[in-house]
């Protein structure tokens, strides 16, 4: 009996840990689009469907990336937002924040684009 609560006990932990490296995983594998995106094309592709949202920035407060501070709030209100994917306000380690900044580059020059064409 001590002999199989040892063995699920170990097995449990064992379990958590394959979990928590995937987790980082998950968050860099979720980034990885960044690597290759051209915000240009993309912005371009949206705009040709009609959708204006510029790229946001999740957490405390909206971030729009590349639109001033006292500007965002036009901005939103008639442009509308869309998360950049993958983005989260929690960094794992520097892998992963280097890919949040490269996500974040993304989104101000896809903003740029976006911005010719939705002015508050």
């Amino acid at each position: 009996m001590k002999k199989s609560i040892f063995s699920l006990s170990f097995l449990l932990m064992l379990s958590a840990c394959v979990t928590d490296s995937n987790a980082v995983k998950d968050y860099e594998r979720d980034l990885q689009w960044v690597n290759t995106a051209d915000a240009q094309a993309d912005a371009l592709a949206a705009l040709a469907t009609g959708d204006f949202r510029l790229m946001a920035v999740p957490g405390r407060g909206e971030v729009i990336p590349g639109i001033e501070a006292s500007k965002r709030n036009a901005y939103s209100l008639k442009c509308g937002t869309r998360l950049i994917p993958g983005m989260t306000d929690a960094v794992i380690d520097d892998s992963h924040l280097r890919l949040l900044k490269k996500a974040s580059e993304y989104g101000a020059r896809y903003n740029s684009f976006i911005i010719e064409k939705c002015i508050p």
